[in-house]
């Protein structure tokens, strides 16, 4: 019950929204930051957009980060991935040890109203980092390669991990259509309002 009061104070700033939409083809664009504002409004604090994106290895775009990351502000980045012709995003929680623990808890708890509402479709995972030396593409890949250590589970949690997925694939087709990125014209309004009567 608390988590959900806490989860229902986030919004996501509408510019955030339409910026996340027109980067999905831009290959100048590795990666987004996103910070809260009052408490309670997530928003675009910058956007990485180096021409070269396109020619770096997914290695170079991922370690570049952190220099770029405030000091003692946690932060959460969304990372493009190149995956299989197509865009996934990575979600990465920056929260670092020596942020406030009111900001660790906001943080911390807004991660889900930031995939939900730029859609769940778009992200491929989630990575959670405190320290500088979490945070470099080679402990990603360590952390991913422990998390799916499908040895270590039954064959029903294999199961089970394996209809989880399906059920969030067939979701996140819905929960990434909300969003309109552009103003609708005064006939297509007009002609919205026609047909809603009818």
């Amino acid at each position: 019950f608390a988590s959900s009061m806490v989860r229902s104070l986030f919004t996501l700033d509408p510019s955030l929204r339409t910026d996340f939409l027109e980067v999905q083809d831009d290959s100048t664009v590795g990666y987004l930051i996103v910070q809260i504002r009052n408490e309670n409004e997530l928003f675009l604090k910058a956007k990485d957009e180096t021409l070269d994106n396109k020619f770096s290895k997914t290695e170079e775009k991922f370690d570049r980060i952190l220099p770029l990351l405030p000091d003692n502000e946690p932060c959460l980045i969304l990372f493009k991935e190149d995956v299989e012709e197509s865009v996934k995003w990575l979600l990465i929680n920056w929260i670092p040890e020596t942020s406030n623990v009111r900001n660790k808890m906001l943080y911390s708890s807004c991660k889900i109203e930031l995939k939900e509402g730029l859609g769940l479709g778009y992200f491929s995972g989630e990575y959670y980092a405190s320290d500088e030396s979490e945070f470099s593409y080679k402990a990603f890949l360590e952390s991913r390669d422990r998390s799916n250590d499908s040895d270590l589970l039954t064959e029903s949690e294999v199961i089970k991990q394996k209809l989880d997925r399906m059920a969030l694939n067939v979701s996140s087709k819905s929960s990434a259509m909300g969003v309109i990125p552009f103003k609708p014209s005064d006939k297509l309004e007009s002609g919205l309002m026609k047909f809603s009567r009818n």
